[in-house]
């Protein structure tokens, strides 16, 4: 499966409410999930630094920014 198709993948997973939007919660209870240790503020922070539209949320685009950047 290529890079992007993958984060599509992810990112109808992570949205769990259809919004077309990943908020610092979903990602946040994934994480968990997988076993992270990062708390709600941290998820926050990692949201707002990729959050290129200022909205809150990660878009589709944003999210696959932030994981070329892992």
């Amino acid at each position: 499966m290529s890079f992007s198709k993958s984060v599509m993948a992810m990112f109808k997973e992570l949205d769990t409410d259809g919004s077309n939007k990943v908020s610092a919660a979903e990602l946040a209870t994934m994480l968990k999930e997988m076993g992270s240790s990062l708390d709600i503020k941290a998820v926050e922070r990692l949201v707002k630094k990729f959050d290129a539209n200022g909205d809150g949320e990660l878009s589709l685009e944003e999210l696959n920014i932030m994981l070329e950047g892992c």
